[in-house]
This record gives C-alpha cells, structure tokens and sequence, in this order.
C-alpha cells in the first residue's frame, strides 16, 4: 500500500472519529433541547394562549428529529470510511 493512500485512510479515519464526535454532541444537545421544549410545551398547555404550547411541541420534535439526523450523518461518514478500507 502506497504511502499517500495510507495517509488518505488515517486522514479519513480521523475525520470520521471528528464527525462522530461531533453527532454526539449534536445529538446530546438537541435531546436536552427538546426535553426541554417538551417541559416548556407541558407548562403552556395550562396557558390560554390558543396553539402556543403545540407549536413548542412541535419544535421539541423537530430538535429530537435534528439530533437523529446527526446520527445518521456520522453513522454515513463511517460507512464512507469503511468502504475506503480507512476502519481498522
């Protein structure tokens, strides 16, 4: 194996590494983002303020829906990464 495609796979295996660390955080944040808007959604839903706590409900969803994305974007590096032969 040459010495430039062995430098290509170390450098895709640490951007991999670096993306999946990065959905991690991603995913951690919107989690407790969305608990969060859920708590929020949940105290409103006393409120006489028609729609407000679905529409903060709705964006507890969309925070959880962005934190499962960034998994899938890291779990896509990897494969990328696999394919190339850069995973041990």
């Amino acid at each position: 194996m040459s010495a430039d495609l062995q430098a290509l796979q170390a450098a895709l295996r640490d951007a991999a590494g670096l993306v999946q660390d990065e959905a991690q955080t991603m995913a951690s944040l919107a989690a407790m983002c969305s608990e969060s808007l859920a708590g929020v959604a949940e105290d409103l839903a006393s409120c006489q303020v028609p729609g407000l706590a679905e529409r903060v409900g709705r964006a507890a969803r969309v925070v959880r829906d962005l934190g499962h994305r960034a998994n899938g974007l890291a779990d896509q590096v990897n494969a990328y990464a696999d394919d190339a032969g850069a995973t041990p």
